[in-house]
């Protein structure tokens, strides 16, 4: 049998502690894309739902209320009307099986000519106002899309 040296030893903890960080840094950079997607993807989706409600009705819905994940630890998981309308539901809220969401959505109107909206995302926090989803709690989520316009970050905390 062969015996482990102290050399080895140390070259197989150098090397388990390098996989370790590169596990945690490819960890946590899955962690951020995946609750960016969530917004990215929502706002994409609410963006689809509003061209097709004003194809049907020739105007824009809304709710200025927030929908979704809990602000100020404030539950906003009501479904508001302008979101019913707009076919727009949230399964984290309505499904006890799916995920709770990580946003709280909104619709507002935009433009006084010609009628437009603009569609918020922000992320959750609790009852003393700490983020639900950045690493730092005093940091914060808010991703804006608009009419003809893309989904961007405004304030993001990665």
């Amino acid at each position: 049998m062969r015996s482990i040296t102290v050399q080895g030893c140390l070259g197989l903890a150098l090397v388990a502690c390098t996989l370790g960080g590169l596990g945690y840094v490819s960890y946590r950079q899955l962690s951020i894309r995946g609750m960016q997607a969530e917004a990215r993807l929502l706002l994409s989706y609410m963006q689809t739902l509003q061209n097709v409600y004003h194809i049907e009705h020739g105007q824009y819905a809304r709710f200025d209320q927030s929908y979704g994940a809990p602000l100020q630890g404030k539950d906003h998981c009501e479904q508001p009307e302008g979101a019913a309308r707009l076919g727009f539901i949230l399964h984290g809220c309505h499904d006890i099986k799916s995920p709770a969401p990580r946003y709280a959505y909104r619709s507002l109107p935009q433009g006084k000519d010609r009628p437009s909206y603009r569609l918020e995302a922000e992320g959750g926090t609790d009852a003393k106002g700490r983020s639900l989803i950045c690493f730092t709690p005093d940091d914060r989520e808010f991703w804006v899309a608009e009419q003809k316009k893309g989904v961007v970050a405004v304030q993001s905390c990665w």
